[in-house]
């Protein structure tokens, strides 16, 4: 097999799916809102089986698969003591698992060819164009909200009246940040333990683009990806831990100083805190979230075994909550269970690969993104839910499919990726 095939049969495939799942223009053709983004529900799965398809030697599917289909015993309980109020989406409800483990195992069976420095170097240019043109997106957005071309990929209202919010290809702010925490992970790993200085550009340009979001969660997770990237580094005595540290430290307290002297308006976050110390009146996105809260847990209570699925119409954006309000206490312990067994799994196989993968660059810093990433969820299904969402709940089977590939590597190829 040469070089060349090796290369297309692992680095390219995995590529075209970060590449569609970022920017798929799924308004292209005008459409609700439901079947716009329910339509892009199809889109990833048939990719990944084109994706197997073709490159896939020997199809392999790990294990962890059965961590996907831990929700089918809670779906069908709740769907089966709620026949009365079956419909086209609740049935569609019990496919999207499958969904999402279409798409884990095509990231598994792509991860796993990934063995050579040269698709490593591949790996690096693919990743950074991406999230380059997805902070291009990000920043004409807010700029300049109505750009037709941008238009074709979220039907979020930008313009708010207490400022920009420019979700770039996704469809909210959250899910942006994000998935702009797993490149902010790979750029520091790259700038603090490989001295590649070049990343400290594309470093402040998404500390930049994660500050305009106004997002409260992205701003709290993104402090918690930097400093868990600093303890993990630290444990297992990685150089470069306790300078990042160090300088994580002191650009906390210049942000803090430069918000606050330059008089910059951040109208959603400023709203929080007057809330919270007792000096205004509580913002809309807090006190819908406090409605939300009181619904999931009254309705939660009421039907403790059933579950109550419900409108559709109502949105609970707390994954912890959402679960509760539709399959009561059954739904808050299988989510439990998942993030757990999830974040688990995924610092197992860090630990496991860390120094194998320590000579490469790319393998190490995208191990270390793809594993932090994943723990961050814990805190942005705070603020929505990430594991069903809209294109997040991909992002998450993505990378944990690149994590589980990465593992099966090891065992297959002793020189590593």
């Amino acid at each position: 097999m040469t070089n060349s095939f090796q290369k297309k049969r692992s680095t390219v495939p995995f590529l075209t799916m970060f590449t569609v799942l970022f920017f798929w223009p799924t308004y292209l053709i005008p459409a609700s809102d439901f079947v716009a983004q329910k339509s892009f529900y199809f889109i990833m799965p048939f990719i990944s089986i084109l994706v197997v398809y073709v490159y896939a030697r020997r199809l392999i599917i790990p294990f962890e698969s059965v961590l996907f289909l831990i929700f089918y015993p809670l779906l069908i309980h709740v769907f089966l003591n709620n026949l009365i109020y079956a419909d086209g989406q609740k049935i569609f409800l019990l496919i999207k698992p499958l969904f999402n483990l279409m798409v884990f195992i095509a990231a598994v069976n792509c991860s796993v060819h990934y063995v050579s420095s040269r698709d490593s170097q591949l790996m690096n240019k693919g990743i950074n164009i991406i999230y380059l043109l997805l902070l291009l997106s990000i920043f004409i957005q807010y700029i300049h909200p109505p750009f037709f071309l941008l238009l074709f990929f979220n039907a979020s209202d930008i313009s708010t009246p207490v400022g920009n919010r420019a979700p770039g290809t996704f469809e909210w702010v959250y899910a942006t940040c994000s998935v702009l925490g797993f490149y902010l992970v790979y750029c520091v790993t790259k700038v603090f333990v490989y001295r590649k200085y070049l990343y400290v550009f594309p470093i402040l340009i998404t500390l930049v683009a994660v500050f305009i979001s106004q997002s409260k969660v992205g701003y709290v997770s993104t402090i918690f990806v930097v400093a868990y990237l600093g303890f993990l580094l630290l444990i297992f005595r990685v150089k470069g831990a306790k300078t990042l540290l160090l300088c994580m430290c002191s650009i906390f307290v210049s942000g803090i100083a430069l918000i606050v002297f330059s008089g910059v308006e951040l109208t959603h976050i400023t709203l929080f805190f007057d809330y919270l110390t007792g000096e205004g009146k509580i913002d809309g996105s807090t006190l819908t979230r406090l409605r939300q809260a009181n619904l999931a847990i009254d309705t939660g209570v009421d039907f403790w075994f059933t579950g109550k699925p419900g409108s559709y119409n109502i949105v609970i954006e707390n994954a912890y909550l959402d679960y509760i309000y539709r399959y009561a206490l059954f739904g808050f312990v299988t989510l439990a269970f998942f993030i757990l067994t999830l974040v688990g799994i995924t610092f197992l196989t860090v630990k496991n690969n860390l120094f194998k993968s320590i000579h490469c660059s790319t393998s190490m810093s995208m191990l270390m993104s793809s594993h932090i990433t994943l723990v961050s969820m814990v805190l942005y299904a705070l603020a929505g839910s990430p594991f069903d969402g809209y294109k997040i709940s991909f992002f998450i089977a993505l990378l944990f499919g690149f994590l589980i590939g990465y593992q099966k590597r090891f065992y297959r190829n002793s020189f590593g990726a």
